[in-house]
């Protein structure tokens, strides 16, 4: 994932910790960088930020993060700028697009040269996606793995981009996928809290935009322990 927007979000999720000035030497003992980093931050960072939300800079008394009562919270604000990594961008598009590119047409896609493409990928199968055992090919890019990991990747990534608002499955309808949720909920006698129900509808969608693609799971339902994922629901 792309250094600038982890650094970038941890700086605003400190900011957002209490309503005061923060010098900068405590910026730059947390996070081992110097001045002339943190100003060259807070200017990128801000070109991100909405209008009701500001981080000022000041010699004498450091960096302050303000914003109105209205306004955005950092969490969305951290969501946001997350869309707009190169990461989230690239894997986006390898989710979204139906039908296999080449190289060349996704460095295109990403307006990237090819070599730079081909480098991001070889970071990405070496980093970002070793954890979940998932790489992406090199000459046709798509990504490559176990289905259950794929899906969760997906799950944890369009969670993160979209943790409060938005629906990025232009080919899923939301209030079908959301009235499906609401009538299990009725069946079963539960209650999701509206986080998780947005969560649970983000891996439905996910998974019915892989099963159209003809990804599909095969699991023994005498064996498979149910009991044990993460959207299990007691009988």
């Amino acid at each position: 994932m792309d250094k600038g927007f982890k650094l970038a979000s941890q700086l605003l999720t400190l900011l957002d910790t209490e309503q005061r000035w923060f010098t900068l030497a405590e910026v730059e003992k947390s996070f081992g960088i110097s001045d002339k980093t943190i100003r060259k931050m807070v200017e990128e960072i801000s070109k991100q930020l909405p209008p009701s939300m500001t981080i000022e800079v000041s010699r004498g008394k450091g960096i302050f993060l303000r914003r109105d009562g209205k306004s955005k919270t950092i969490s969305e604000a951290i969501s946001s700028m997350f869309r707009q990594t190169t990461f989230y961008r690239l894997m986006s598009v390898l989710f979204m697009n139906v039908g296999p590119l080449s190289v060349e047409e996704l460095a295109g896609a990403m307006f990237m040269s090819t070599s730079s493409l081909k480098k991001l990928i070889v970071h990405l199968n070496n980093h970002d996606l070793k954890a979940y055992k998932l790489r992406i090919t090199y000459s046709t890019p798509m990504i490559k793995g176990n289905e259950l990991n794929i899906r969760y990747f997906y799950w944890k990534l369009y969670c993160d981009a979209y943790e409060f608002t938005g629906w990025p499955f232009e080919n899923v309808d939301f209030a079908y996928i959301n009235e499906l949720i609401t009538n299990t909920e009725k069946q079963k006698n539960i209650v999701y809290f509206i986080n998780s129900k947005r969560r649970l509808a983000f891996l439905l969608a996910i998974v019915v935009e892989r099963v159209t693609r003809g990804k599909c799971v095969k699991i023994d339902e005498h064996s498979y322990p149910w009991g044990k994922v993460f959207f299990f629901i007691y009988q």
